[in-house]
């Protein structure tokens, strides 16, 4: 029977097309999401500045580009492109160390 459901979730339109427009916190409770988040290694940065799942829920804040740059880390921070081999070094263009979001946020003037 789980076999079933799984594959009626992933072939079934009116699902899939829930699943996208409806934010995880409906698709499962907020409780079950924090503990999931507690015990993964991933997302660090994001946890950093959202640490408390329902908190994080309740903030009216305009995401952008830049913002989600900010709070996951991934974009276009140099540090980030070395990872990937997509550049050749992480050095910021101040050349005083890696460019990531903490050097950018606090060392740069």
């Amino acid at each position: 029977m789980v076999d079933t459901l799984a594959k009626e979730a992933t072939t079934n339109a009116d699902l899939i097309d829930r699943y996208k427009k409806d934010p995880k916190s409906v698709v499962i409770s907020v409780e079950t999401w924090q503990r999931e988040r507690n015990l993964t290694t991933r997302g660090e940065i994001t946890k950093e500045y959202f640490p408390v799942v329902a908190d994080g829920l309740n903030i009216n804040i305009n995401i952008t580009p830049n913002l989600t740059t900010i709070v996951t880390g991934q974009g276009n921070i140099r540090s980030y492109l070395h990872r990937f081999e997509i550049i050749d070094t992480p050095t910021c263009a101040c050349g005083s160390s890696d460019e990531t979001i903490d050097h950018m946020l606090y060392e740069l003037r």
